[in-house]
C-alpha cells in the first residue's frame, strides 16, 4: 500500500519484493497454485486464492509472519478476495451456494460468510479492483442476454443504493461500492 513493496505471483505461488527489486521473499509454498494476491489497506495482510482443481480457496497471511497462513474459506470455488477499506473483512466471489454470489466475512475467519448478492438468471460479478477513497467499487454486476447486454446494481451493506462511482469505467457498468 505504500510503495515499498510489491506482492505478485510467479510460477503458482505469492512472493513478496522491494519495489528497488531487493528482498524477494516467497509468501507461500503449497502443493495447489496461488492466484489473486491482494494487500490489504492497512499493508498488514495479504489474501490470495489457492485452487486445487475441484476446490478454490481463500486465505489470509499476515505479512509480519507471526502466525501461519489462515484459511478464510470453505468448500465451493472462492475467488478474487477484496478487502474492505478497514481491513477488518475480505469480499469473494463464490458458487457455495450453486450460484456465482458476493460473500464476505471476518478476515480471522472466524463467523461464517455472509450472503451479499442473489445473481439472477443470467447474471454474471466480475471482480473490479478494491475499495479506496478514489475509487470504492468492488465487483460489477452484469446482465447478459442473447437479445440485450445491460447491467445491474449489486448492493454493498450500508448502502441503500448504488452508483457508479467514479474511476469506475464501462459503458453503462454499475458497481457494488463499499460503506463510506
Amino acid at each position: 500500500p505504500d510503495g515499498s513493496q510489491i506482492i505478485f505471483m510467479d510460477r503458482g505461488e505469492v512472493f513478496r519484493i522491494n519495489s528497488d527489486g531487493t528482498g524477494r521473499t516467497k509468501l507461500t509454498d503449497s502443493r495447489e497454485p496461488a492466484f489473486f494476491p491482494v494487500y490489504s489497506p492497512d499493508g498488514k495482510q495479504i489474501a490470495f486464492v489457492s485452487d486445487d482443481g475441484s476446490e478454490a480457496t481463500i486465505w489470509t497471511y499476515n505479512l509480519a509472519g507471526t502466525s501461519a497462513m489462515q484459511r478464510l474459506t470453505l468448500g465451493g470455488r472462492n475467488r478474487f478476495p477484496i478487502w474492505t477499506s478497514d481491513s477488518q473483512r475480505v469480499a469473494f466471489q463464490s458458487d457455495r451456494d450453486g450460484d456465482l454470489a458476493i460473500f464476505w466475512q471476518p478476515a480471522g475467519g472466524v463467523g461464517t460468510p455472509e450472503r451479499l448478492t442473489k445473481p439472477a438468471p443470467g447474471e454474471d460479478k466480475t471482480k473490479k479492483g478494491g475499495p479506496s477513497r478514489d475509487r470504492p467499487c468492488l465487483f460489477d454486476v452484469r446482465r447478459i442476454s442473447a437479445s440485450r447486454t445491460g447491467s445491474s446494481c449489486a448492493p454493498w451493506p450500508g448502502r441503500t443504493s448504488c452508483v457508479r462511482p467514479r474511476g469506475c469505467r464501462g459503458s453503462g457498468s454499475r458497481a457494488a461500492s463499499a460503506p463510506g
